[in-house]
């Protein structure tokens, strides 16, 4: 929707209406102080047009006439003129006092129609008393005789202008009270700015606090960085003394499968804490290569525990080339096999890690890394060792 703005331009003292389409919007203020001036400089238009015209009806009537007329009449008449005149330097004062307030006012969308059909309204009035004070022109140059006619229809003038007076004076009281309403809004707006610099500093405070929680997430990363090679030193030591017949076989309390061996943890623990259970004992946290590898990792924990949470070896990653959290087996292999394991949820601003829940769920769960569950640790037999990156 578009606002009209109508703007008074001088031309020998004729008003001029332009109309100038203004978006409704971030310029409201800009687009009322041209509304309330536009109002202003068409009634001062036409205060002009008006006086005017009636000093060329006098002065055309008393030359050819100063005989008809008393130095009374006379002098009447220039008290008229010089209380017009006082009129409008009042109006050009009051004109300049709304000028100086212009940064203050506004106006809504609908007070804004109401002016604006009022103007038209004025603008029409406007011209049709020109042309009656044209046609009075005319009939007093053809009727000299009636002049006395002509002195009450002066005297019936003069009432309008004092009626428009009284309504200017109106429509003045009505300005002052927008202007304490626009002034009782910018207050209200000034509050909001300032609860909008308290929210800005608040947004600021927790992105300083997100900096600070990626740069220890950047320290956390390297210590246990430092701990898994201390670690991969250990497992390499275990597998160093296992000898040719014990690679051959799982150990006691380990049940095989294939070329593995696994063993459930007898307790709950986080995934920390499981990972290092299992790579103290030269194995790792379970991997899971395929469904008869998953099945057969359910039927463990089901006959041993008739249905638990089993920590598995992923867990995610914070990749910083693209901003976001992975998912990685332990051996560093990316976990991206979504045929064969489904899960729900994505990883969020933390570390999530996978469990197993047997045997009611199928698919994969993520949890807090921090959460405690069994876990299941895997032995590689002969040729397949863990290959911990």
């Amino acid at each position: 929707m578009e606002n009209v703005h109508y703007v008074n331009t001088g031309d020998n003292g004729r008003g001029e209406t332009k109309k100038e389409n203004v978006p409704s919007g971030g310029s409201k203020i800009f687009m009322l102080v041209g509304v309330s001036f536009g109002l202003l400089c068409i009634i001062q238009a036409a205060l002009n047009v008006s006086l005017r015209l009636q000093a060329a009806g006098i002065s055309n009537k008393i030359p050819s006439n100063v005989t008809m007329m008393s130095s009374d009449d006379i002098s009447n008449l220039i008290m008229e003129r010089d209380e017009l005149i006082q009129e409008t330097n009042q109006l050009n004062q009051d004109k300049n006092l709304l000028l100086q307030m212009n940064s203050q006012l506004n106006e809504i969308q609908q007070q804004l129609n109401r002016e604006k059909a009022t103007l038209v309204q004025e603008k029409e009035q406007l011209k049709r008393e020109k042309a009656t004070l044209v046609q009075e022109k005319e009939q007093l140059k053809r009727e000299k005789a009636t002049l006395v006619q002509e002195k009450e229809q002066l005297k019936r003038e003069k009432e309008t202008l004092v009626q428009e007076k009284e309504q200017l004076n109106r429509e003045k009281a009505t300005l002052v009270q927008e202007k304490e309403q626009l002034k009782r809004e910018k207050s209200t707006l000034v509050q909001e700015k300032e609860q909008l610099n308290r929210e800005k500093e608040m947004l600021v405070q927790e992105k300083n606090q997100l900096h600070q929680d990626k740069d220890q997430l950047e320290k956390d990363k390297k210590e246990l960085q430092g701990i898994n090679t201390n670690q991969q030193l250990q497992i390499q030591e275990l597998r160093a003394q296992n000898t040719a017949p014990n690679a051959q076989g799982c150990p006691q309390g380990w049940v095989r499968f294939q070329l593995s061996c696994y063993q459930v943890s007898s307790h709950e623990n986080t995934w920390y804490f499981a990972k290092q259970d299992c790579e103290s004992k030269g194995a790792h946290l379970v991997i899971i290569n395929g469904q008869q590898e998953e099945s057969n990792i359910r039927t463990i924990g089901s006959f041993d525990f008739s249905g638990v949470t089993m920590w598995l070896g992923v867990s995610s990653h914070y990749d910083p080339d693209t901003y976001s959290w992975i998912w990685k087996w332990v051996d560093g292999s990316w976990f991206n096999n979504p045929e064969i394991f489904q899960i729900s949820h994505l990883p969020g601003s933390f570390a999530w890690c996978i469990y197993l829940h047997t045997p009611v769920h199928n698919g994969l769960i993520p949890d807090n890394c921090q959460a405690l569950h069994y876990w299941v640790c895997e032995k590689e037999l002969q040729s397949s060792p863990f290959r911990l990156k």
